[in-house]
Protein backbone atom coordinates (compact mmCIF):
# COMPACT_ATOMS: atom_id res chain seq x y z
CA UNK A 1 0.00 0.00 0.00
CA UNK A 2 2.60 2.25 0.80
CA UNK A 3 4.39 1.90 -3.06
CA UNK A 4 0.94 3.01 -4.02
CA UNK A 5 0.95 5.89 -2.53
CA UNK A 6 4.03 6.95 -3.34
CA UNK A 7 3.28 6.71 -7.27
CA UNK A 8 0.21 8.45 -6.68
CA UNK A 9 2.41 11.30 -4.97
CA UNK A 10 4.69 11.27 -7.87
CA UNK A 11 2.03 11.33 -10.56
CA UNK A 12 0.40 14.38 -9.10
CA UNK A 13 3.54 15.78 -8.67
CA UNK A 14 4.33 15.36 -12.67
CA UNK A 15 1.28 16.41 -13.65
CA UNK A 16 1.83 19.50 -12.07
CA UNK A 17 5.10 19.89 -13.56
CA UNK A 18 3.61 19.26 -17.16
CA UNK A 19 1.15 21.69 -16.64
CA UNK A 20 3.29 24.33 -15.94
CA UNK A 21 5.37 24.11 -19.09
CA UNK A 22 1.90 24.80 -21.24
CA UNK A 23 1.68 27.78 -23.51
CA UNK A 24 2.26 30.91 -21.76
CA UNK A 25 -1.13 33.54 -21.83
CA UNK A 26 1.23 36.65 -23.52
CA UNK A 27 2.66 34.22 -26.52
CA UNK A 28 6.17 32.70 -27.12
CA UNK A 29 8.19 35.33 -27.93
CA UNK A 30 10.80 35.36 -31.05
CA UNK A 31 13.85 34.41 -28.26
CA UNK A 32 11.59 32.11 -26.52
CA UNK A 33 11.29 30.11 -29.52
CA UNK A 34 15.17 30.40 -30.47
CA UNK A 35 16.45 29.16 -27.21
CA UNK A 36 13.50 25.91 -27.38
CA UNK A 37 14.52 25.23 -31.30
CA UNK A 38 18.13 25.37 -30.51
CA UNK A 39 18.47 24.39 -27.25
CA UNK A 40 20.32 26.97 -26.01
CA UNK A 41 21.18 27.09 -22.28
CA UNK A 42 19.97 29.93 -19.88
CA UNK A 43 23.41 31.84 -20.23
CA UNK A 44 23.35 31.48 -24.03
CA UNK A 45 19.80 32.50 -24.33
CA UNK A 46 20.36 35.77 -22.05
CA UNK A 47 23.45 36.82 -23.97
CA UNK A 48 21.43 36.63 -27.11
CA UNK A 49 18.35 38.73 -25.36
CA UNK A 50 20.92 41.59 -24.88
CA UNK A 51 22.39 41.33 -28.53
CA UNK A 52 18.70 41.35 -29.87
CA UNK A 53 17.47 44.57 -27.19
CA UNK A 54 20.29 46.54 -28.64
CA UNK A 55 19.51 45.93 -31.85
CA UNK A 56 15.82 46.24 -32.03
CA UNK A 57 16.42 49.85 -29.97
CA UNK A 58 16.89 51.57 -33.09
CA UNK A 59 13.85 49.33 -35.14
CA UNK A 60 10.82 51.49 -35.54
CA UNK A 61 8.20 50.66 -32.22
CA UNK A 62 4.24 50.17 -32.40
CA UNK A 63 2.58 53.63 -33.42
CA UNK A 64 0.16 54.84 -30.93
CA UNK A 65 -2.88 54.48 -33.46
CA UNK A 66 -1.76 52.27 -36.76
CA UNK A 67 -4.49 53.74 -38.94
CA UNK A 68 -3.12 56.92 -39.20
CA UNK A 69 0.65 55.42 -39.29
CA UNK A 70 -0.02 52.98 -42.07
CA UNK A 71 1.09 54.18 -45.95
CA UNK A 72 -2.30 53.14 -47.58
CA UNK A 73 -1.73 51.40 -51.04
CA UNK A 74 1.78 51.85 -50.83
CA UNK A 75 3.66 48.27 -50.85
CA UNK A 76 5.83 47.73 -47.75
CA UNK A 77 8.94 45.12 -48.27
CA UNK A 78 11.21 42.80 -46.36
CA UNK A 79 13.74 44.44 -44.64
CA UNK A 80 16.80 45.10 -46.38
CA UNK A 81 15.11 44.87 -50.09
CA UNK A 82 14.86 47.48 -52.84
CA UNK A 83 12.08 49.05 -54.01
CA UNK A 84 12.27 46.40 -56.83
CA UNK A 85 11.25 43.36 -54.58
CA UNK A 86 8.99 40.95 -55.39
CA UNK A 87 8.29 40.39 -52.24
CA UNK A 88 6.28 42.69 -50.40
CA UNK A 89 2.88 43.95 -48.52
CA UNK A 90 0.63 46.41 -49.32
CA UNK A 91 -2.31 47.81 -47.40
CA UNK A 92 -5.19 49.30 -49.17
CA UNK A 93 -8.00 51.69 -47.39
CA UNK A 94 -10.65 49.92 -48.75
CA UNK A 95 -9.98 46.87 -46.30
CA UNK A 96 -8.29 44.77 -48.50
CA UNK A 97 -4.60 43.48 -48.56
CA UNK A 98 -1.82 42.43 -51.45
CA UNK A 99 0.92 40.00 -50.19
CA UNK A 100 3.45 38.56 -52.68
CA UNK A 101 6.23 36.09 -51.00
CA UNK A 102 8.56 33.51 -51.98
CA UNK A 103 6.52 33.61 -55.69
CA UNK A 104 2.93 33.59 -54.06
CA UNK A 105 0.61 36.21 -54.63
CA UNK A 106 -2.18 36.55 -52.04
CA UNK A 107 -4.77 39.09 -51.30
CA UNK A 108 -7.87 39.48 -49.43
CA UNK A 109 -9.31 41.44 -46.67
CA UNK A 110 -8.33 42.44 -43.34
CA UNK A 111 -9.15 43.67 -39.80
CA UNK A 112 -7.87 45.88 -37.13
CA UNK A 113 -7.89 44.29 -33.62
CA UNK A 114 -9.40 46.63 -30.73
CA UNK A 115 -6.07 48.01 -29.95
CA UNK A 116 -5.75 49.95 -33.09
CA UNK A 117 -2.61 49.07 -33.46
CA UNK A 118 -2.29 45.66 -35.26
CA UNK A 119 -5.02 43.90 -37.95
CA UNK A 120 -5.18 40.03 -39.42
CA UNK A 121 -4.69 39.51 -42.76
CA UNK A 122 -8.03 36.97 -43.22
CA UNK A 123 -7.15 33.76 -44.87
CA UNK A 124 -3.24 33.71 -44.52
CA UNK A 125 -2.08 31.23 -42.29
CA UNK A 126 1.78 31.95 -41.82
CA UNK A 127 2.34 35.69 -39.47
CA UNK A 128 -1.62 36.37 -40.08
CA UNK A 129 -1.24 39.30 -37.44
CA UNK A 130 0.44 42.77 -39.29
CA UNK A 131 1.69 45.22 -36.03
CA UNK A 132 1.95 48.73 -37.70
CA UNK A 133 4.94 50.85 -36.52
CA UNK A 134 6.20 54.16 -37.37
CA UNK A 135 7.45 53.77 -40.84
CA UNK A 136 7.51 49.83 -40.46
CA UNK A 137 5.36 46.73 -40.52
CA UNK A 138 5.45 43.79 -38.65
CA UNK A 139 4.24 40.10 -39.64
CA UNK A 140 3.61 38.57 -36.39
CA UNK A 141 2.99 35.01 -35.61
CA UNK A 142 -0.29 35.50 -33.48
CA UNK A 143 -1.93 38.53 -31.76
CA UNK A 144 -0.40 36.76 -28.13
CA UNK A 145 2.97 38.21 -29.31
CA UNK A 146 4.16 41.43 -27.67
CA UNK A 147 3.92 44.74 -28.93
CA UNK A 148 7.45 44.95 -28.50
CA UNK A 149 8.89 42.22 -29.61
CA UNK A 150 9.56 43.48 -33.17
CA UNK A 151 12.99 42.04 -35.15
CA UNK A 152 14.03 42.85 -38.11
CA UNK A 153 13.53 39.51 -39.91
CA UNK A 154 9.61 40.27 -39.72
CA UNK A 155 10.03 43.91 -40.67
CA UNK A 156 8.55 45.60 -44.00
CA UNK A 157 9.49 49.10 -44.67
CA UNK A 158 8.82 51.67 -47.66
CA UNK A 159 11.56 51.18 -49.86
CA UNK A 160 14.32 53.81 -50.05
CA UNK A 161 14.22 56.06 -52.81
CA UNK A 162 16.81 55.95 -55.46
CA UNK A 163 18.46 58.93 -56.33
CA UNK A 164 19.49 59.78 -59.99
Amino acid sequence: MGRLCERAVLGAVLAMMLAGCGARDEGESANDFAARIKGESAASANASNQKKNAAVANLPQAAADGKKAVKFAEQYVPAGSDAKSQNGLTIRPDGTFALAENGKKVSGKYQWLPDGKRLRLIGVESRPIVLVANGALYRMTNENVPLDDVTPDRMYQLPAVEKP
